[in-house]
């Protein structure tokens, strides 16, 4: 039996999806083995259910368009770029350049081509730290939220606020949800990382590019686009 379940949190993402109770037998695997080792007990993968995969994800090189509201710090910019890029090295050396992922400078027709638009507006969810990706059939957008609304207290989000919640976000457009021990789990994709505070970089984890191996395996393999056949990735196989 399948349930659809939607995922919030204030601070982190919301996804769309359908959740089932397996786990993968086999997969391409990820070619890298020096990761963080995660205390993720599984992984939720976008897709598992769909009769194909999500829009651009039949396409494993996904360009990310930066649109940044003009009165943002450009510390935290740079850092939105800086996360892209680490996670585009990081499948490179983990799923061998079968999967990229890489920003292009914004201009004329270039937006409505990208297969995400990510989008930096201090203010856009009356909190001081905030992320939201939303995936339709041909695109995703991703919103980053770093500074409190106008006329209320609070600090802003660090740079590093901004680099950790980039790489949660850019994980979901990725392919991955959540851990399954959401609350509990400093991996990633779970919620309590935020907890250990804005001095700590979250690395990406051998549960995520092990996972993100599974998901892409076809593009590894060179075989035809399919979604997971599987609602979680189980970490322990990691």
């Amino acid at each position: 039996m399948r349930r659809t379940v939607v995922t919030a949190l204030a601070g982190l993402g919301s996804v769309l999806l359908s959740v089932g109770f397996a786990t993968p037998v086999s997969a391409a695997e990820a070619t890298c083995s020096d990761r963080p080792e995660s205390d993720a007990v599984a992984l939720e993968l976008i897709g598992y259910g769909s009769t194909k995969p999500f829009g651009f994800r039949s396409d494993p090189d996904i360009t990310v368009v930066v649109e940044a509201h003009p009165d943002t710090d450009p510390a935290n910019v740079a850092a939105i770029s800086e996360a892209i890029e680490v996670w585009n090295a990081v499948l490179q050396d983990c799923l061998g350049g079968a999967v990229t992922i890489t920003e292009v400078d914004s201009g004329p027709g270039v937006v409505s081509r990208a297969d995400v638009v990510l989008r930096y507006t201090p203010h856009w969810s009356g909190v001081n730290y905030s992320g939201l990706a939303t995936c339709q059939p041909q695109r995703c957008t991703v919103w980053i939220g770093g500074e409190p609304p106008l006329g209320h207290g609070g600090g802003s989000a660090s740079a590093l606020d901004i680099y950790n919640l980039t790489l949660h976000e850019i994980g979901h457009v990725l392919g991955l949800l959540h851990a399954t021990n959401l609350l509990e789990s400093t991996d990633l994709m779970g919620y309590a990382w935020p907890s250990i505070g804005g001095s700590t970089e979250i690395p990406i984890s051998d549960c995520d590019v092990d996972a993100l191996a599974y998901v892409w395996s076809w593009a590894m393999e060179g075989t035809e686009p399919v979604p997971p056949a599987a609602p979680t990735y189980d970490c322990s196989r990691s």
